[in-house]
């Protein structure tokens, strides 16, 4: 074929796929234009009213899940208020950090008989003589402290950190039931 058909050719070819968009197009614009406005379903649809009153219940949804209770208890049944895995965590945390917990017992390079007692959420060394949340440390001896605290001699022995409930404890897999 000469240069000149083909160039022929490839006019032509795009002046067809040009009449075919324009066909498709204005196919279109006519389906577009037999769409109604307005629905024939627009006499059952919701109105201004119903549609402010389901605004203002998710925005009164919004606020109640936004709202924290400030109560222990649930004031109409007087039940403790259902707690979730966040508040039992930190009621755990709470717990293990207000303890007072001897963790070690030890003797030191200066031949000191110590203690590591956690207390606050905070471990510190203790030595004989030293006083922890009003406890006098009278003696340290092998995985206990010997205290005095009123005039009463009591004795605290090396404990681990209790553990997590299983409910709370991320490190073990609980499965999920769906009723």
């Amino acid at each position: 074929m000469e240069a000149r058909f083909v160039k022929d050719l490839a006019i032509s070819l795009i002046f067809i796929i040009l009449f075919a968009f324009a066909v498709k197009d204005y196919t279109v614009y006519k389906k577009v234009t037999g769409i109604e406005y307005q629905s024939k379903y627009t006499d059952i649809s919701v109105n201004e009213e119903l549609m402010n009153k389901i605004k203002t219940i998710e925005s009164s949804i919004k606020d109640r899940k936004m709202f924290t209770f400030n109560v222990p208890t649930d004031p109409l049944r007087q039940d403790p208020v259902i707690k979730d895995r966040l508040d039992r965590l930190q009621a755990w945390e709470n717990m293990v950090a207000n303890m007072v917990r001897v963790a070690a017992t030890f003797i030191n390079e200066d031949n000191e008989k110590c203690a590591i007692i956690s207390y606050q959420g905070k471990s510190d060394i203790y030595r004989i003589g030293d006083i922890i949340a009003g406890r006098h440390i009278v003696d340290i001896q092998e995985q206990q402290v010997i205290y005095t605290s009123g005039g009463v001699r009591s004795i605290m022995v090396v404990q681990p950190i209790p553990p997590k409930p299983a409910d709370i404890d991320e490190s073990k897999n609980i499965t999920d039931f769906n009723y």
